[in-house]
């Protein structure tokens, strides 16, 4: 496993500026937030840094559309004492607030995606950003697979490490690159073009790989079957997957025809006016066999059309791998971690993930852009060439 650095191999912090980019797109119903885990999860590396006597500025996103972090701020601060500034980074205010930090104190940062250079990465924002701190700490682990700003940007510009939240889902998912044997992945959800190379990689590593959600309805259409109004994606699946013989579709379906009727049907018996809306009876059975088998157990993505109400199998698999008490389980992703907390066995889980597409992308790639990122540019340090600039 590749050792980053970590918060421990920074040098003397005391009254240094530290950046921070913290995990903070949290979920919202009605005005109020209704889940603080991962607001929660930023606070060991935010403590590290108090102890260390830091000035810890914390930067992040929330939402889609660039919506204030001011609900965030104060949610973050039952836990921590902060000073929220709303105002551009280049603001007079938001610069005299950095510059009045006294030693240990946080400020929060308005939402990055605030200026559409986060996305696009640009290299002017980037380095505005960096210019407020003399060290960049990456803690969003769940926001570490774009390439964004706030993320590679500032990493290219000042000293980096990594911290401890970051660094927990790291340690997780690098076991999870060398599964203990016997092993199942279950990999649920939708968008099969774009979880293909994910598949490839885990049919490889894992004794068993179990597809459902709305991505065996492709796996049912590149086999010819009829699957009626079901969800399906618009590339083709690689022959090759179909195939392998250690990945294990649902030979039976829940299906609602038009109707509004719900039955169990062999997965080759679907009628043009259904839709394929959960595993079938027999298939959960079968998954749950390959769970009580299995040494290594590592899930995203619902079993069902979960958002359509239909989540049965989908907690039923929450519970039977939350009994597997003495297996390495791991689970990631914004409806998978719905389910679990709604069977409350949350707690039962080796390592429940509060990220969803980083999750993905680490277990089919065994890395992440912010890794290459920092990972490059210490080795150009430890070489003596000047290609990076810290």
């Amino acid at each position: 496993m590749l050792q980053l650095p970590t918060i421990d191999s920074f040098p003397d912090i005391r009254g240094k500026k530290v950046l921070v980019r913290a995990s903070l797109n949290v979920p919202v119903q009605n005005g109020v937030i209704s889940d603080e885990t991962r607001l929660l999860a930023n606070m060991p590396t935010i403590k590290a840094l108090q102890e260390r006597g830091a000035k810890i500025i914390l930067l992040g996103h929330f939402g889609r559309k660039g919506e204030s972090l001011q609900i965030v701020a104060d949610a973050l601060s039952k836990h921590v004492p902060l000073k929220f500034l709303s105002g551009a980074y280049d603001a007079p205010e938001t610069m005299q607030g950095i510059a009045s930090l006294q030693n240990s104190e946080v400020v929060l940062l308005e939402n990055v995606r605030r200026d559409v250079r986060e996305k696009e990465n640009d290299t002017k924002y980037a380095a505005q950003m960096a210019s407020l701190g003399d060290y960049f700490v990456v803690d969003a682990f769940a926001d570490a697979h774009r390439e964004h700003a706030s993320i590679t940007g500032i990493a290219k510009i000042i000293p980096t490490v990594f911290g401890e939240a970051f660094m927990q889902e790291y340690n997780a998912f690098s076991r999870a690159l060398e599964p203990k044997a016997p092993s199942l992945a279950i990999i649920g959800g939708a968008k099969f073009d774009t979880k293909t190379p994910l598949i490839q990689a885990l049919v490889q590593k894992y004794t068993h790989v179990f597809v459902g959600g709305a991505l065996m309805n492709d796996v049912y259409k590149a086999r010819g079957y009829e699957i009626g109004t079901s969800v399906v994606g618009d590339t083709a699946i690689n022959p090759e997957i179909l195939t392998r013989p250690n990945l294990v579709v649902p030979t039976d379906v829940s299906v609602q025809n038009a109707q509004g009727e719900v039955r169990n049907v062999h997965a080759t018996e679907v009628q043009p006016s259904d839709m394929i809306v959960d595993v079938g009876e027999d298939s959960l059975v079968t998954l749950k066999k390959l769970i009580n088998d299995a040494a290594t157990i590592v899930w995203n993505g619902p079993l069902g059309y979960y958002e359509g109400g239909f989540d049965y199998s989908t907690k039923e698999c929450a519970k039977r791998i939350a009994a597997r008490t003495n297996a390495t389980t791991i689970v990631g992703g914004g409806d998978t971690l719905a389910a679990i907390k709604a069977t409350k066995t949350t707690a039962a889980y080796t390592h429940p993930s509060t990220a969803g597409g980083a999750m993905l992308t680490f277990l089919e790639t065994s890395t992440l852009p912010i890794i290459k990122v920092v990972m490059q540019h210490r080795a150009a340090l430890t070489s003596g060439t000047q290609a990076a600039e810290y």
